[in-house]
């Protein structure tokens, strides 16, 4: 039943990405079954966070001339 896998479908992806409410969760499953493009905004709701921000880099010379 396509219903069935639906819902297992939703699941799944709420198991897995919890940040996504269950009308976004809906949405992506319905854009996967239907082979249309995935918003981005739910895209990055799927992917893990970054838990420390990205370290600055800093150039150090040594002494001119």
């Amino acid at each position: 039943m396509h219903h069935d896998g639906t819902v297992a479908a939703l699941r799944h992806l709420r198991r897995h990405a919890p940040r996504l409410t269950p009308g976004q969760a809906k949405a992506y499953v319905a854009a996967l079954r239907n082979g249309t493009e995935l918003p981005e905004e739910l895209v990055h709701l799927t992917q893990e966070e970054e838990r420390c921000p990205p370290l600055s880099i800093k150039t150090l010379a040594g002494p001119v001339g």
